[in-house]
């Protein structure tokens, strides 16, 4: 393996429009360690400027008035603290950057989509519509969107107002302009290429990114009323007034038909983990029923599914509301049409993400993410040991016991309460054979190993632990989605890492796994991650060059210690 990654002279990306190459970026030599690859720079401290063709005498104008809004509001002019002027300028932030311009305006179905969009959140931060003509060039569109009438300019033609305008908004209030820009872009299917050339080699791995929206809309009795938009090429569904699961994407890979994971913004209802179970099974115009139970003789197929939230400690209300939701579908069975029957095996495991390095954890808070953690881990230990034959009674009567569980009723709160005791001193059983399993069962195999890690838990956090999480599920058969409240940050990044993970085997066919991994075997892994995260999904374009990245979750491999 060495050997593969000593001769890697070139890593390419791109994205595939027929037979076109768009966005093309090029790695030479990417894991010589005078790299350009920067990966102690944390992205989101990565400063926004455009101010390279001022003069020295603007450039010192510009940041002395800059200095003044960030650190004395109050003598910001009023003109510019309207909430016209606040959208227009962040707007401004996005199109101003030539590839972003290209990919929002050049095409026409998606130029479109985005000029509704706009409307839309103008509408929701009570602003005047804009009324732009779709006819109009992009540079003309751009700069009817950015024009400032009291300043009689465009802050797309004036960069020093621009920067000056940047200076009046706080980094909240950017960030939620772009976000509830960026969730509410239709976004086309996206085929993306890497190429790795070693030696006189190059190895190619195309990988397809669709976009969903699933809303429940009624629930009758048993039936279940919903709408799909499978590819969002177009603006079919209200966006703006569609309360359904927010950015659900999947991933694959183009050539083998692998499914690499699925991915969505906030899953904390009912509803919005039902959408979920849709998308992945790919429902379009069925008929579809919940069932607490199966008719008599009927065969079923099961779903397992892995649901990880990407929750720091300081969300814990977002991780108990989806684990709530997880919990009331949790061994239910969907019937689809009149005879196919899916019995829903689904685990919920929230993965600390970053959060946890900068803060305490509370000694109640650990023991809530533990408990809800454990649970799956009890059914991954179990799985393993049937796989790799181990011969012990303690585990596999936890296993069977936290499966009977699983299944009973819980109508009443009387019946709800008996259930949770039961699996809490179901999860103290396990908690106390967990520390006799690592002696047991030395690391053989990497399933085995990767069990061992995330048994012991030493030094494992954030995303050693989405990495090492993401290799067992996949081994143990289970389909995955990931998310979070912001589908731009923490999910995105689990996203590109997800990617990397699979370039990786890909290219060395074995697995990338933290623990015991060598300098240049990282250092590869950190390559593709940042190639993934940067070009292959365009609000983690805007990402990189914004350093807009919501929870911050890329910046863990941009640090020596995750």
């Amino acid at each position: 393996m060495k050997e593969l990654i000593c001769h890697i002279s070139k890593i390419s990306i791109y994205l595939k429009k027929d037979e076109e190459k768009i966005n093309e970026v090029v790695l030479f030599e990417p894991l010589k360690r005078n790299t350009s690859l920067n990966a102690s720079q944390r992205i989101e401290q990565r400063k926004w400027t455009f101010i390279h063709p001022l003069s020295p005498l603007k450039r010192l104008s510009l940041k002395a008035q800059s200095f003044a809004y960030r650190h004395f509001p109050f003598l910001i002019p009023a003109s510019r603290l309207s909430t016209e002027t606040k959208l227009k300028t962040v707007i401004a932030f996005l199109l101003s950057q030539e590839g972003l311009r290209e990919y929002f305006l050049e095409e026409e179905k998606l130029r479109t989509s985005f000029l509704t969009v706009l409307e839309e959140v103008a509408h929701l931060f009570g602003c005047r519509p804009f009324l732009v003509s779709t006819d109009d060039t992009a540079l003309d569109i751009c700069r009817y969107l950015t024009w400032i009438p009291e300043k009689n300019i465009s802050l797309i033609d004036d960069l020093m107002e621009l920067n000056v305008q940047m200076a009046t908004l706080s980094r909240e209030e950017r960030n939620e302009i772009l976000f509830s820009i960026l969730s509410r872009v239709v976004r086309a299917p996206l085929h993306s290429v890497l190429e790795v050339t070693m030696g006189e080699e190059t190895k190619t791995i195309s990988l397809f990114t669709t976009y969903s929206k699933y809303t429940l809309f009624k629930k009758e009795k048993n039936q279940l009323y919903f709408s799909c938009e499978k590819d969002r090429t177009t603006a079919s569904l209200p966006i703006a007034h569609s309360q359904g699961t927010a950015d659900q994407r999947m991933v694959w890979d183009e050539t083998q038909g692998a499914l690499i994971g699925g991915y969505s913004g906030a899953l904390n209802s009912y509803d919005h983990v039902l959408e979920q179970l849709f998308f992945f099974l790919g429902l379009q115009n069925e008929e579809v029923f919940l069932l607490n139970q199966l008719p008599q003789e009927s065969r079923y197929e099961e779903k397992k599914i892995l649901l990880v939230s990407l929750y720091g400690w300081n969300e814990l209300q977002y991780i108990v509301d989806q684990n709530d939701a997880i919990r009331k579908l949790d061994q239910k069975f969907l019937q689809i049409g009149n005879k196919r029957y899916i019995k829903l095996n689904l685990l919920h495991q929230n993965i600390t993400f970053n959060v946890l390095n900068n803060y305490p954890l509370p000694a109640e808070t650990e023991a809530q993410l533990n408990d809800k953690n454990t649970l799956s881990l009890i059914a991954f230990t179990a799985e393993v040991g049937k796989r790799e034959g181990w011969d012990f009674a303690p585990l596999e009567q936890v296993a069977d016991r936290v499966e009977k569980i699983r299944a009973l009723e819980e109508g009443t709160c009387d019946q709800f309460l008996a259930k949770q005791k039961l699996l809490l001193q179901a999860i103290d059983q396990f908690k106390e054979i967990r520390k006799e399993l690592p002696a047991l069962f030395p690391a053989q195999n990497p399933l085995v190993a990767t069990l061992y890690q995330l048994l012991k838990k030493k030094n494992l956090k954030g995303i050693d632990t989405l990495i090492e999480s993401h290799f067992l599920a996949e081994q143990l058969g289970y389909l995955q989605n990931r998310n979070c409240t912001d589908g731009v940050g923490r999910t995105a990044s689990a996203q590109a890492i997800d990617k990397a993970l699979y370039a990786y085997s890909s290219l060395l066919k074995a697995p990338f796994l933290p623990e015991g991994a060598t300098t240049d075997e990282i250092s590869l892994f950190k390559a593709l991650y940042s190639m993934y995260l940067v070009w292959e999904e365009p609000e983690e374009g805007i990402a990189w060059s914004t350093g807009y990245m919501g929870g911050g979750g890329s910046a863990l491999l941009f640090t020596e210690k995750p």
